[in-house]
């Protein structure tokens, strides 16, 4: 069982239009937050697959502020995935120094 949102598409897919609405990363991360508070679920607790990597502004800053289990992101050089999460220790650590996952 699993349900997901997605953010950057059209909403006739389900997303949220980031030019539409001018979201940025700290916009779109506080969305999910209410999501999560509305379903009563610790971000810490809710796993997430995340395109854009921590070399982009916009993924190294959700990276950043993010607490979830990350399970896979997507960028420029390629896929990282890893069902029980991805070490946070170095996503923090790529997306300080903006390196590509393939680092």
């Amino acid at each position: 069982f699993w349900k997901a949102f997605t953010t950057g598409k059209s909403t006739q897919i389900g997303g949220i239009p980031h030019d539409v609405y001018g979201m940025t990363t700290a916009s779109v991360h506080e969305y999910a937050l209410g999501i999560m508070r509305r379903l009563q679920l610790k971000e810490e607790g809710v796993s997430k697959l995340q395109t854009g990597g921590p070399d982009g502004d916009l993924g190294s800053n959700e990276i950043l502020i993010s607490k979830d289990k990350t399970v896979g992101i997507v960028d420029g050089s390629g896929v990282l995935y890893n069902p029980a999460g991805l070490d946070r220790e170095q996503l923090l650590k790529l997306a300080a120094d903006k390196k590509m996952i393939s680092e």
